[in-house]
């Protein structure tokens, strides 16, 4: 029942496949991505000097607010309506359940690798060893996210300029 209402709610929010609203965001996000990569590579030519860390523990109310952000990030990623569809297609509760156990499982296993270790009291190996693996690769992967980002730009202004041109996007 939830899952068609969330079905019925996004169909009716989300604009048609032709409107030029998309054509909009594009042009958002190319923004956006110009932001990023002109900021690493700045900061790249021009390092900030290193901060003292502070000595600051977060209260209730941060530890609150955190959470609930975090709670509702889950509105905006699209493999939460993802699954809220596919659970609505299932014919048993028991069905629903392990299609959103196993998205919380296969979304959050970060989370759950960190919680783990930190209850074996194996977190600072893990820190360790992610640090090391960081920066043993740092700038592949630095190297490989700008030029992703600089590709996903450059595919999204050829469909923005294609749309303007013809009245029809890529896909």
């Amino acid at each position: 029942m939830m899952g068609q209402t969330a079905i019925d709610f996004l169909q009716a929010f989300i604009p048609d496949h032709l409107s030029p609203l998309w054509a909009i965001l594009n042009l958002i996000i190319i923004i956006v991505i110009i932001a990023w990569l002109t900021t690493h590579f700045v900061q790249r030519t021009h390092p900030k000097p290193d901060k003292p860390p502070r000595k600051t523990l977060a209260s209730t109310w941060q530890c609150v607010s955190a959470a609930l952000l975090l709670a509702l990030s889950a509105l905006s990623d699209p493999t939460f309506y993802a699954v809220i569809v596919i659970a609505a297609k299932m014919h048993t509760v028991f069905a629903m359940a392990v299609i959103h156990f196993l998205w919380i499982l296969i979304s959050q296993i970060p989370l759950i690798v960190v919680v783990g270790a930190y209850h074996l009291n194996a977190h600072k190996t893990l820190l360790h060893y992610s640090a090391r693996i960081w920066t043993m690769h740092q700038q592949k992967i630095m190297l490989t996210m700008h030029i992703a980002a600089i590709m996903i730009a450059l595919l999204l202004l050829a469909e923005t300029v294609f749309y303007v041109v013809s009245g029809q996007y890529f896909f």
